[in-house]
């Protein structure tokens, strides 16, 4: 039962892994227009009590670094509550994270804002992605 439950886990980030670095996002998603970055998403997903964070940044050049914060919040109408909260950075011109954390049922945000610097230019670049775990 553990091992079907880690091959679970395995597929469910590959999958999303592959979409994040294909660049295949949601209809909703924002689109980039900056100086230092190519591409940036975060994926939110849940499996047996887990959050699966998924985040991924690619910057333009190979002297590009990325520092941020990736943040999961348990969100209801009248609240919201830091779940778990990662800082996040890469010296390369791509960042590439993959957290889990466990969760109870509700609905999650997932927040990602990074610097991303090239160059002696800095800008900020911020994603979300919302799920509900039933």
């Amino acid at each position: 039962m553990q091992r079907a439950q880690k091959m679970r886990k395995m597929a469910i980030v590959m999958v999303t892994s592959f979409c994040m670095i294909a660049n295949i996002t949601p209809a909703k998603a924002d689109i980039i227009r900056s100086v230092n970055t190519k591409s940036a998403s975060v994926q939110l997903a849940f499996d047996n009590g887990d959050a699966v964070c998924l985040a991924y940044v690619k910057g333009i050049k190979k002297d590009t670094k990325i520092s941020g914060k990736l943040v999961l919040s348990r969100v209801t109408t009248t609240t919201e509550t830091v779940v778990k909260s990662w800082s996040v950075s890469s010296n390369n011109p791509s960042l590439n994270v993959n957290k889990t954390t466990a969760v109870t049922k509700g609905n999650y945000r997932l927040d990602l804002k990074v610097k991303v610097t090239c160059g002696g230019k800095s800008e900020t670049v911020t994603k979300s992605s919302s799920a509900a775990y039933l």
